[in-house]
């Protein structure tokens, strides 16, 4: 049967679906809490934070025990406070200026025209007002029209930026909470009320005298007026006429247990609990939510720059994306991962995962995972029959399982089932892909038989079916390609099995042939290997961009694809997960920031709530409908942080940042130094840049790197145009950030001086040359070029048996390939080559399997031998005569792949295994890979170790295998090997 009958009748197909399947019903929900990024400074010694703050710039700033930190959304910096003591309290003023309440201590924080951040005092001006008085911490720092108030325990104080005056009050029953209210500002005065600022004094208000105890913060109120969080533990709302208690529910907290609030767009509040929990509280009914954040004291809670939440806690920092587009279940709600896979069953939810199958609780709004026995291992798939009874796939076989908790054996075959589909043409048709090919199933509930198997040798594990008609079916795999099954003319029989590739226009790439596909709402079929992407035309696949996709995969990255209504369409690979939304093209969803460990499956609800799953967790991106699309938000700046001559001493001077400075240096200058950032704060990791030096002799734009930092020196005199630019997680662009800069030539090399140095230089020659004529004769030409004869000869003696020696030292006598000695050498060598040019380096370790065995058993003799011929075929594998194929010792040797990838050096791992395994010299290998970009003061022995690990892995997996090094294998673990 030719592609082109692969697009059956979708409204046949549609309505046998609907007669077969449950009916169709509103799923209950499923919904977690909003993932977040947790950003902690890497600052030596004890770390304790106070208060976070972002500014427009997306800079964050961090009150700690000694000074301010600064986050740039890659490293962290220091403006110490001047007297080394605490800081409370920040605001920013929107503009240039974070003001800072400490210790004895307030003013705010300024960048100088080089970029340095600076602390200026506003403090040592009331010195003499306070006749040397402490008045400790400032408690409450705010940016208001009507000028930066600073609040202490008996001291407030106004700074009017535009006239540079400072106003001091004192209240001998101590301050409370500060806050805006509309255009107004109101102040606690502890043990009289609230006071109202007008025209330069505190009036008070009537009516709030029973607001005397400490209030910490006042929130604005959804229905008008503040909401305040205070020491007697009452909830009171402030408004216009006065004073009225909320009557809450009993298991909320007593405001007390709260330090920070924010009234959020839905008229929620959000409040930071002492307890590391932010609750999300709706007044309106009392219901409210909690979302853990940390495991002790939450001190702030704002809205950042982007609009999204900041909160503090106790050492670090919590950015979490509002309102959120994903939400998260995992361990915390009861999910026992690793899961598989996310399956609806009627009106329920169910997760697959390692330990079983869990269940979604309603009553939870499906925060709350259930356990369920149906499964006695791994659970792999389950498929509805109809409201009351499901097939679930374990490890083992199948089971019919029914809601009100019954369960049967459905098969006793060892099946090793992964997938399960119903037929949409014979209701009693179910069709089982396992570890070894696909099963034919038949019957009712409580009656079920086994009708064909087909085996594939290889285990390809047939993932994903779609049935194409009623006789014909498509099956990707994980190892071995796309397969069309035909069954026979009752459909009882599986009668044959045909595996496609370049005949019918799909290539698979070097590496595994590995295979998924799916069909969109218009019936078209897709399909997804390594290689690409392809479309079922006619009677082939032809190769497709599917709308700007392909462009964005990665070389080698294997996606599987999901497609929803209305041009809804989703991506994933192992890492990465792809996004087209109705009209928009596809982009990158954010998600590297709180997804743990790798992707292994996406389901989409009916109403496009797409659920996705990684190793513990379930991840919920729930629909936006029409019209509700975010506007496509611009890429940030990128910030120049810093721009620096690099003296001979190792020493900086910076340089002005100002747009129209054009700083003039010496040709002679060390080195020129570049600062840059893009704070992303939902994905650092993921932040990439691209720079350019206009002028000079290579003025293309670089590959997009994740560095920070880049240094020129040797450059010429003349004009010069430094350019950069930035790529965030979103995959937005942002703006060219610019400086221009000026190298002159030393006075020695002006036009006159040059003149002159040629004018003398002209003499000089004419005189050497007639001393040459009369000095020297032929005698002595003779004499020169007989001794260059000698010299000559000499010398290619002397390379003859350097070579010789070399090549002695540097070869393993039995295999004549590069010995230890020579992989030492050489790995030193590329790692730095690679921390200088920030390139990939892999590493590859190679093992004989039961080595020991085979010599045992043929003798030594039969076991060099083999080490000889195995040397043989891997040796041809490499790519290119950079990359380096020695003997490690023993039975064991190393690849160096300088430049490659992790695909790259997976790819080839898995060619030369298979080398070994197609020439049947009777043993296998197996293989552990590490890849890295080197840094300068990182050891290369950390990626050897991680590479033996990745080996062990393999050793461990059963054998003939590759494995890929884990992000914590760089370090051994005490009792593994090494």
């Amino acid at each position: 049967m030719g592609i082109s009958a692969w697009r059956p009748n979708l409204a046949a197909a549609v309505a046998l679906l609907c007669a077969v399947a449950a009916p169709v019903s509103t799923a209950a929900p499923i919904s977690g809490d909003p993932p977040f990024t947790r950003i902690a400074p890497d600052v030596d010694g004890f770390l304790q934070a106070f208060d976070a703050v972002e500014g427009p710039d997306s800079l964050i700033y961090l009150a700690s025990a000694t000074g301010v930190l600064i986050y740039d959304g890659r490293n962290w910096s220091e403006v110490p406070s001047p007297n080394q003591e605490i800081v409370r309290s920040l605001d920013h003023d929107g503009d240039s200026r974070l003001y800072v309440g400490g210790f004895d201590a307030f003013g705010y924080i300024a960048t100088d025209a080089t970029g340095q951040s600076r602390w200026v005092s506003l403090s040592d001006r009331i010195d003499t007002a306070l006749n040397g008085e402490s008045f400790a911490d400032i408690w409450h720092t705010l940016v208001t029209p009507q000028g930066v108030f600073f609040i202490a325990l008996h001291h407030a104080f106004r700074y009017a930026p535009s006239t540079d005056q400072l106003q001091h009050w004192q209240h001998p029953q101590r301050f409370g909470a500060i806050a805006m209210q509309g255009n107004e500002l109101l102040l606690q005065f502890r043990g009289e009320g609230m006071r109202r600022w007008n025209e330069g004094s505190w009036q008070p208000i009537a009516g709030t005298e029973s607001l005397s105890e400490l209030i910490f913060a006042l929130v604005p109120h959804p229905d008008g007026g503040l909401l305040s969080f205070a020491r007697d533990g009452h909830w009171r709302h402030l408004h216009a006429n006065g004073v009225s208690t909320l009557d809450l529910p009993d298991d909320f907290p007593p405001s007390s247990r709260f330090s920070a609030g924010h009234t959020l767009a839905d008229g929620r509040i959000a409040a930071a609990g002492d307890d590391g929990l932010m609750y999300l509280l709706d007044i309106s009914n009392g219901r409210f939510e909690t979302v853990r954040i940390d495991s002790g004291y939450l001190t702030g809670l704002r809205r950042s720059a982007d609009g999204d939440l900041l909160l503090c806690g106790q050492d670090a920092v919590f950015h979490l994306p509002w309102p959120a587009p994903w939400s998260m279940i995992g361990p915390d709600h009861g999910l026992k991962g690793p899961v598989h896979g996310v399956r609806r069953w009627g009106d329920r939810w169910f997760a697959l995962t390692g330990g079983g199958i869990q269940e979604a609780i309603p009553e939870t709004d499906g925060r709350r995972m259930l356990n369920r026995d149906w499964a006695s291992s791994e659970a792999w798939d389950l498929l509805p029959i109809d409201d009351e009874v499901a097939l679930l796939a374990d490890s083992y076989g199948l089971v019919e399982v029914r809601r009100n908790g019954a369960m049967r054996a459905a098969l006793d075959d060892k099946l090793y089932v992964r997938s399960l589909l119903r037929s949409s043409h014979d209701p009693q048709r179910v069709y089982a892909g396992t570890e070894h090919g696909l099963a034919l199933l038949r019957g009712v509930p409580g009656q079920w038989a086994l009708q064909d198997v087909h085996h594939d040798a290889g285990n390809p594990r047939y993932l994903e079916l779609l049935e194409v008609d009623a006789r014909t079916l498509l099956v990707g795999t994980e190892r071995d390609g796309l397969h069309r099954l035909q069954l026979s003319e009752d459909g009882s029989t599986i009668a044959s099995v045909e595996a496609l590739g370049a005949e019918q226009g799909i290539s698979y790439g070097p590496g595994i042939a590995a295979a998924s596909l799916a069909r969109d709402s218009a019936g078209r079929i897709h399909v997804s290997t390594p290689a690409g992407l392809f479309l079922g035309v006619d009677n082939r696949f032809e190769p497709e961009a599917l709308d700007g996709l392909n462009a964005l995969r990665g070389e080698d990255e294997w996606l599987s694809l999901r497609f929803g209504e209305g041009g809804d369409a989703w991506a994933y690979g192992h890492r990465k997960l792809y996004h087209r939304s109705q009209a928009q093209p596809w982009k990158p969803e954010p998600i590297g920031g709180f997804m743990q460990g790798v992707i292994s499956g996406l389901e989409l609800a009916a109403d496009g709530t797409a659920l996705l799953t990684a190793s513990s967790q379930i991840l919920i991106r729930q629909v936006q409908g029409p019209g509700t699309q975010p506007a496509p938000e611009p890429g940030p700046p990128v910030l120049l942080r810093s721009v620096s001559r690099v003296l001979a001493d190792g020493s900086e001077q910076h340089l002005s940042l100002a747009d129209d400075a054009v700083p003039m240096l010496a040709e002679d200058d060390q080195r020129l130094s570049f600062l840059f950032a893009m704070p992303d704060h939902r994905r650092p990791d993921a932040v990439r840049f691209q720079m350019r030096l206009n002028g000079s002799d290579n003025p293309d734009w670089s590959d997009w790197q994740y560095i920070r930092r880049v240094a020129y020196s040797g450059l010429g005199a003349g004009d010069y145009e430094f350019q950069i630019r930035g790529r965030d997680s979103l995959n937005r662009v942002s703006a060219v950030r610019s400086y221009a800069f000026r190298i002159a030539a030393p006075w020695y090399r002006e036009t006159w001086a040059m003149l002159a140095w040629a004018i003398c230089g002209l003499l000089v020659l004419a005189l050497l040359i007639w001393s040459i004529i009369w000095l020297r004769t032929r005698r002595m030409r003779a004499h020169l070029a007989q001794l260059e004869r000698l010299v000559t000869e000499r010398t290619a003696e002397l390379r003859s048996a350097n070579a010789r020696l070399d090549e002695m030292a540097h070869l393993d006598a039995l295999t004549q390939v590069p010995n230890r000695r020579r992989l030492d050498d050489y790995l030193r060598a590329v790692w730095a080559q690679c921390a200088e040019r920030k390139r990939p380096l892999s590493i590859l370790i190679i093992d004989v399997d039961h080595f020991k065995l085979y010599n045992d058993s043929h003798g030594h003799q039969a076991g060099d031998d083999l080490l000889v011929r195995l040397a043989n075929l891997l040796r041809p594998c490499l790519r290119r005569a950079e990359d380096l194929f020695a003997r490690y010792g023993g039975d064991e040797f190393n690849v160096i792949l300088p430049g490659a990838g992790e695909p790259v050096a997976l790819a080839l791992a898995e060619t030369m295994r298979k080398a070994i395994v197609d020439d049947d010299l009777g043993v296998t290998i197996s293989i552990g890979v590490a890849c890295h970009y080197p840094e300068d003061a990182e050891s290369v022995d950390q990626w050897l170790i991680a590479s033996d690990k990745a080996l062990y892995r393999a050793k461990e997996a059963g054998r003939n295998q590759v494995a890929a090094a884990l992000p914590q294998d760089h370090q051994a673990a005490p009792g593994e090997p090494g």
